[in-house]
């Protein structure tokens, strides 16, 4: 049995339980602190969840990861939400930054298409960048 008590602090007010993304979140966000992060993957978290299900754990979530630095570049590159999965409309693949790595989204998920017909995942294209320290 998992035990959520070192998470706690991380559990989201709209779950009833620490969800895998609450420890997620936690550990990216320590991770940010040391800079030079790119993650990307499926965070079963989508702004389009909470709408249609009345909630805000998506909200808390994507929040969290903002409040600490860490940048929803895919976001930032669709201004909003595309769908990236087959089965349902939701965005649940996401490429989350540091501010101080340069993450391009070179197309949107949908125009991509899936990739070989064995996923239910639209692929996103993106290139990484690292800046120096001065900023340049």
């Amino acid at each position: 049995m998992f035990d959520e008590t070192p998470f706690l602090a991380w559990r989201r007010a709209a779950e009833a339980h620490v969800y895998y993304c609450d420890v997620i979140s936690q550990e990216l966000v320590a991770l940010a602190k040391t800079g030079g992060l790119v993650v990307a993957g499926d965070f079963n978290e989508a702004h389009a969840w909470d709408l249609s299900h009345k909630t805000t754990t998506s909200a808390e979530f994507f929040d969290r990861l903002a409040t600490n630095g860490l940048v929803d570049v895919t976001a930032r590159a669709w201004l909003g939400e595309l769908t990236t999965q087959t089965k349902h409309p939701y965005q649940v693949d996401r490429i989350f930054a540091s501010t101080d790595v340069d993450v391009e989204v070179k197309e949107a998920a949908e125009a991509i298409g899936p990739d070989d017909g064995c996923s239910d995942r639209f692929p996103i294209a993106f290139s990484i960048t690292a800046r120096q320290a001065d900023g340049a």
